[in-house]
């Protein structure tokens, strides 16, 4: 979400998008809302991402991954504008619901469907339909895969790899040098920037302090650049 002061989107109830710039026509980028993609087992679950979608983007590096949860596991998507798709596969274990929230100064809007009997796919729709876009050239794709380890493990940061302990509160920044977004958040959460220039730039707080670390990686176009751990802050700066 963005900081505060900046001017606000205002979401229709038909779940179209009326984006407002600040200042003369034309002076200032749209602002856009955070969008929060929840997926919450029933029990212990393992699921596939079929499509994570925002803005006309398909975010190839987590298409196809398949991740295992005990909770809620979130992916979010700072700076995206609409339309917004997500799809999941139930691959094992007990049902899934998937939670599409778009955030922004003016409140909040909820997209919800869940697998069941027959059904094993959940799929999610805000801001008007999603075709499977194809790939933008020179669009860069920034990921950070945000986790906490259990004891003498690794989490995330590669296909196949675990997802650390659920539920370690963090808060943080994330931006380039243009602008920032202010972030809060549970472990596992992989967060997505969109539009990013030149250079990204956060910071993410542990907000438990026991001493355990939160490790947070840097993906850019899937590629690992960075990894930073630490139980307090952790630093990512990168030039793109």
């Amino acid at each position: 979400m963005r900081n505060p002061g900046r001017c606000a989107l205002v979401l229709s109830a038909l779940m179209g998008a009326s984006l407002y710039a600040c200042g003369d026509s034309g002076s200032s980028p749209v602002e856009f809302p955070e969008v929060r993609i929840e997926v919450r087992p029933a029990g212990p679950a393992t699921f596939r991402v079929e499509s994570l979608i925002g803005g006309g983007n398909n975010h190839l590096s987590v298409r196809g991954q398949e991740f295992a949860a005990t909770s809620v596991f979130a992916f979010v998507l700072e700076n995206a504008g609409p339309p917004y798709e997500a799809r999941f596969t139930r691959l094992s274990g007990g049902d899934i619901t998937v939670v599409l929230t778009l955030i922004s100064a003016t409140g909040q809007t909820q997209v919800t469907d869940a697998t069941g009997a027959g059904k094993d796919t959940a799929t999610v729709v805000a801001g008007g339909t999603s075709p499977i876009p194809t790939p933008v050239p020179g669009r860069i794709e920034v990921r950070f895969d945000v986790c906490a380890p259990a004891a003498g493990g690794t989490c995330l940061g590669s296909p196949g790899a675990d997802a650390g302990t659920f539920g370690v509160l963090f808060s943080g920044t994330v931006g380039d040098q243009f602008d920032s977004h202010v972030l809060n958040g549970a472990t596992p959460t992989i967060h997505f920037l969109e539009g990013a220039r030149d250079n990204v730039n956060a910071v993410f707080t542990r907000l438990s302090f026991t001493g355990d670390p939160l490790v947070v990686h840097l993906l850019i176009d899937g590629q690992l650049h960075q990894t930073g751990a630490s139980a307090a802050d952790v630093v990512i700066r990168e030039d793109l």
